[in-house]
Formats: C-alpha cells, structure tokens, sequence
C-alpha cells in the first residue's frame, strides 16, 4: 500500500485538496537515501508513493495540520533559506495519473526542476 500527502484547501466536508505529487530534496537527502535505497537524488521524491517514502509518511499523519506538526509546508517567503531565485518560472500543465477532469490545467511545478513525478 501507499499513501499519498494531499493538503486540504477547502472548509471542513468539502472534496478539496492538492496533491503534493513530488518534492525537491534539500535537506535531510542522506536519511532520504536510505529509506528509498538509492542514490540518486532525482528519484528520492519525483512521486506521490516515493515522497512519502523518503519522508517516512504513513497513515499516522492522517488529517495533521500541515502548519504546526512534524509535517509542515511553508511558502518560500517564510522561510529565510528559501532561494528559488527571481527567474524560478512556474510552469502550468494538464493534470496526470488520474481519469477524470485530466484536461484541466491544475499541475504545477518549477521550470527545469529533476524532481517533478513525470515530465
């Protein structure tokens, strides 16, 4: 079985979430490695089942709050070590690995990154 990380948008008994499908790893790799047996920092989290692999994810984590837990997300301008620089471009695309509403435009990732699920 696999677990996946949606972050939940919308009131509480509404179906809205994003999927986090993939991650670039920036801290933590050695530990990341070892979890998903492999070196090679492309594949430590460039998918829904392997990040949650490489971040030891499991059904624990079921309805956290991703702002005060041991797993959180933050924006770029709340983080001081944050560098995705003034040129990071934000690329838009249609939706993947799904049946339904795959042609909406709702897949985001950063211009150039090794790290996103599928290219």
């Amino acid at each position: 079985m696999h677990y996946c990380v949606n972050a939940v948008t919308g009131q509480e008994g509404k179906g809205e979430a994003v999927l986090i499908r993939a991650l670039e790893p920036l801290q933590g790799i050695s530990v990341m490695q070892k979890r998903r047996h492999t070196e090679k920092l492309s594949l430590l989290c460039n998918g829904p089942a392997k990040l949650t692999e490489a971040l030891a994810i499991t059904r624990l984590f079921n309805g956290v709050p991703l702002f005060n837990s041991p797993l959180q997300i933050w924006s770029p301008e709340s983080l001081r070590s944050a560098s995705l620089g003034e040129t990071a471009e934000i690329v838009e695309t249609t939706r993947i690995g799904i049946r339904k509403a795959k042609e909406l435009p709702l897949r985001f990732y950063l211009k150039g990154s090794g790290s996103i699920s599928r290219k």
